[in-house]
């Protein structure tokens, strides 16, 4: 064939380009008579309207990335059907960009078309270990990095109310999950904020990070971010399996719940959320049981405080019982005491009044008797003082004794306006405080619940607010 190339050469100068590229054809079909396995990347992926699939095959560097090799690869409509089946029933992917793929097949050159692949035959094992194998390298860099369980370990909030959705509103899944979040048989409110993505293909990946940025911008306005997807097929979910969104995912500072509806592998984005559902249903099904138990909580804490206020209650009541049994007799022992006190004031009175009456008497007499000689005028005069002062301290006494006899009808009175059932009586109230008299708003928290006695039952109350 060589030498029919150089003959035609020199016999004619001017080869038309037809000539040229039918020689080229035959060079190329008689080297490359065998069909070979060959391994490349999918740089783009177009299944026309005839159900021929084109390909784009590329090789790249393994140290700068860059392309070394690109040529176009052809898989003719009557086995593609059959190599796709194939390829689908053991990777659970449909062919895609980025993919690297082993395949048999036939080289070829076209005096139009140029140079091809005419691809015979797949091997999805190869491209299902490259898948397994790029997984578990994207995985461990986000472990090496610290970040794979960041989002894990995010505090889920008590009631999740607050809901940023990123999806499509096309997809399938979309609809049901608002539906079935609005439509709760508990009938609990959710506040919805939808962000438009689109959930496969090349621009997925770019589009689902560009919603989560617009919420990062808002995360105070938020409880959760919902990331939902749902029914469809497999093909295009490539995007959930890139370490760029799965970075983004797993630093999140707001839970991130995935319901992407893989049927079988779970992808890296499901594994660094703060929770992988498999459905959209599924997820509003988690935020509605997560309310739900906040909710089932707060009725077991109702049914706690309202025990522990009904045992305070019995135990007030206990205590003031027996304060009312206490009370009078410790009045009656008061009153007692007093009355005895009183009488002993009174004993001691009369008897010092006697004393100076006696020594006054005494005192006179011995006047009487040493001044017996003495004027008659002088005698009268002592006479008139002796009287005065009797009667001063006839006067003195009988005003102490007044004065005792208040005294007790005093403490008498007291005593009996000091009974609480008379205070009470009266309108004020006492209020109770972990069974102890409030004195001061200092003495009690907000929030707090007291007890405020009246003359005729009881109030129990919360503090709202205290002015000191």
């Amino acid at each position: 064939m060589l030498k029919i190339f150089k003959t035609i050469a020199v016999e004619r100068d001017i080869l038309s380009l037809y000539e040229l590229t039918t020689l080229v054809r035959e060079v190329i079909s008689y080297s490359f008579e065998d069909s070979y396995w060959i391994k490349a990347e999918i740089v783009r992926v177009n299944e026309n309207a005839s159900g021929h699939c084109y390909l784009e095959l590329a090789e790249r560097s393994e140290h700068t990335d860059m392309l070394i090799a690109q040529c176009r690869g052809i898989i003719w409509r009557n086995i593609y059907a059959s190599i796709l089946m194939h390829f689908h029933s053991v990777t659970q992917r449909y062919l895609e960009v980025g993919m690297k793929i082993l395949f048999r097949a036939k080289v070829e050159f076209h005096q139009v078309y140029g140079f091809s692949l005419h691809i015979q035959e797949i091997d999805p094992h190869y491209t299902l270990g490259e898948m397994v194998a790029r997984k578990m390298q994207i995985i461990e860099q986000l472990k090496r990095e610290g970040i794979f369980e960041m989002n894990r370990a995010l505090h889920f909030p008590l009631v999740p109310q607050r809901i940023a959705i990123i999806s499509s509103k096309t997809a399938a899944g979309y609809n049901d999950f608002i539906k079935h979040l609005q439509e709760n048989v508990y009938r609990y409110k959710f506040s919805l904020q939808f962000f438009q993505a689109t959930m496969q293909g090349d621009r997925a990946e770019k589009s689902i990070i560009s919603a989560l940025e617009k919420i990062f911008q808002r995360t105070e306005q938020f409880d959760v971010v919902v990331l939902i997807r749902g029914g469809g097929s497999q093909v295009d979910l490539s995007c959930f399996d890139s370490y760029l969104l799965a970075s983004h995912v797993a630093q999140f500072p707001l839970p991130v719940l995935t319901g992407i509806g893989h049927e079988q592998d779970e992808s890296i984005v499901d594994m660094v959320a703060h929770r992988a559902l498999k459905t959209p249903t599924a997820v509003a099904d988690y935020l509605i049981e997560a309310v739900g138990s906040f909710e089932s909580r707060l009725e077991e804490l109702q049914h706690q405080v309202y025990t522990l206020a009904n045992q305070q209650v019995v135990l007030q009541k206990s205590y003031l019982a027996e304060v009312s049994q206490q009370l009078p007799l410790f009045l009656q022992n008061l009153i007692q005491q007093h009355r005895y006190q009183l009488q002993m004031l009174y004993a001691a009175t009369q008897s010092l009044s006697n004393q100076l009456v006696g020594k006054e008497l005494y005192r006179i007499d011995r006047m009487l008797y040493n001044a017996q000689y003495s004027m008659r005028n002088t005698i009268n005069i002592h006479r008139q003082q002796l009287r005065h002062k009797l009667l001063q301290c006839f006067s003195g006494a009988q005003k102490m004794l007044d004065q005792q006899q208040a005294q007790l009808t005093y403490l008498s009175t007291r005593a009996e306006l000091s009974d609480p059932a008379h205070i009470l009586k009266q309108g004020y109230s006492i209020a109770l405080y972990e069974g102890k008299p409030l004195l001061r708003a200092a003495d009690i928290p907000e929030e707090a619940v007291f007890e405020t006695m009246l003359f005729e039952g009881k109030l129990i109350s919360r503090v709202i607010k205290k002015n000191q």
